[in-house]
Order: C-alpha cells, then structure tokens, then sequence
C-alpha cells in the first residue's frame, strides 16, 4: 500500500476516535452555551439557553467556575466534531475505490505486453520487488562447486549457515540475491554473500557472513574486504550486516533474525 494511502487511513481512524470520544462527553454535558462579553477590559461570562421561544441568560460568578468549564468545554467540543466530521468526508472520499489514482499505479495498468519495454519512473512497491527480484545477474564465478546446499528459494550456497541465512530472510519476505556482485569505486568487483532490497524505502543492504573467523588468513583477507566496502560508502551501521563464526561459536539464527526484523520492520 502507498504511504499517503496509509497516511489518510491512520487520520481516518484517529478522526473516528476524536469524533466518538466527543460525542460521548457531549452527551453528559449541561444544558445550553457558554456567553463571553467584555466590560470594562474584564470578561464576563453567561449561561444561556433557549427556552419556550425565548432566551434565558444568567451571569456566572467566579462560584460557577465548574459549570463555566463546562460549558466551554462543551462549545468547544461541537465545533470539533463539526469540522472534524467535515474532515472524515473529504478523506473518506479520496480512499473510495478508484477515486484515487496514483502515479504509481500507471505501470500496473499497463498492458503486460508493454511493460517490459518500460522504464517506469514510479512504481508501487509490488511491482518494484519484481523487477527487481528479475533483474538477472552473473554470480560469483569462483569455485562454483562449492555451491551445494540448497535453500527454500531455490539457489545452492557455499555453507550450511548461508542456508539458515537465506532461508531466515526468505520467511520473513525480505528479498535478497546471493553472491551478486557490486562494483566498489576502486574498479574491484566483489560478491557480497547476500544483497538485500528494503522495499518500502527502496535502500539496498548487504551481509557479509564471516563463517571462518578461527583462521588468520581468512580474517586478513575479509578485514581488506571490508575496508574496500567502506570506501565505497558500504559500512556497518548503514548498509551493510555482518555476522561472524567460529569453531566455537556458531550462529545464533535466532538473535539474528530479531535484529533483521528491527531493521526491515517485519
């Protein structure tokens, strides 16, 4: 769904509420209004009422504050059910179905013959994550025998733990692609274990799982890896998630799949 479209949902229901609230206080509140007039630079107040075609007015003394209140309270709460419901009608208006057309939605309505020509310059988020899960791309040309452990989207990872990785993101609904590369500014191309697309923010994450973090070399090599990432605007705390192992410390899945979902608001 459109942000705006949530947006006019959220005012709808917060209008309801305020609107339902104060009919309820209305429905306890004393008779007649509340009169405010000025005398000698001090305001004076009034109860008034109409009764038996004609006005009835009593002067309310500082020993009447509370019914004063109330009807000030009450005077108040009137005109804001009468402009809040006034409010309700426009909005509801605008999310009758087919009233509210959005740009986004032109590339949905066009002929599925036609869309693949396109190059849409707005999108809903649907239709965003297809194209983006289609965009074809060439893996990680490196050892491609070591690709055997299938997951539940369907491609072969390197390890087990890539595995429950991809397999957690692929419950969650969260698109990712395995091993794609990415051009860094240094002209290096690198394959990130996993590319991730936010969908409602449109951003791309990357995670880098350091499965091998008892040996030396490996952990030169990725420490490089990293610093070439960072050159690149890729770091952690902004775009890029790093898990770690070791013969003694396996993945905790679990822990991890709580911060992804903090992350991707899942």
């Amino acid at each position: 769904m459109h942000p705006l479209i949530d947006e006019l949902m959220e005012r709808k229901k917060r209008l309801e509420k305020v609107i339902s609230l104060a009919e309820e206080e209305l429905r306890k509140a004393p008779e007649g209004r509340l009169r405010v007039t000025s005398c000698n630079g001090k305001w004076q107040y009034y109860w008034s009422a109409e009764r038996e075609n004609c006005v009835k007015r009593k002067y309310l003394s500082k020993e009447d504050e509370k019914i004063r209140n109330l009807l000030a309270q009450k005077d108040y709460l009137t005109d804001l059910v009468r402009v809040a419901r006034k409010e309700l009608a426009r909005v509801e208006s605008l999310l009758e179905p087919g009233y509210f057309l959005l740009p986004e939605h032109m590339y949905t309505a066009m002929h599925p013959a036609r869309r693949p020509l396109i190059n849409p310059y707005l999108i809903n988020d649907k239709d965003y994550e297809e194209l983006w899960r289609a965009k074809k791309y060439s893996p990680n040309p490196l050892f491609p025998e070591e690709c055997k452990y299938p997951t539940k989207q369907g491609e072969l990872v390197r390890t087990k733990s890539e595995v429950m990785i991809a397999n957690m993101y692929y419950e969650l609904g969260i698109p990712y692609k395995y091993e794609c590369p990415i051009a860094l500014k240094t002209g290096e191309v690198k394959y990130p274990d996993f590319t991730l697309l936010h969908v409602s923010s449109r951003r791309i994450f990357f995670h880098e799982h350091l499965g091998m973090m008892d040996e030396a070399g490996y952990r030169r090599d990725n420490i490089h890896k990293l610093e070439l990432y960072s050159r690149s605007g890729i770091f952690s705390g902004k775009n890029l998630i790093l898990t770690f192992e070791s013969a003694g410390c396996p993945l905790n899945v679990h822990v991890l799949k709580q911060n992804i979902k903090e992350i991707f608001d899942c």
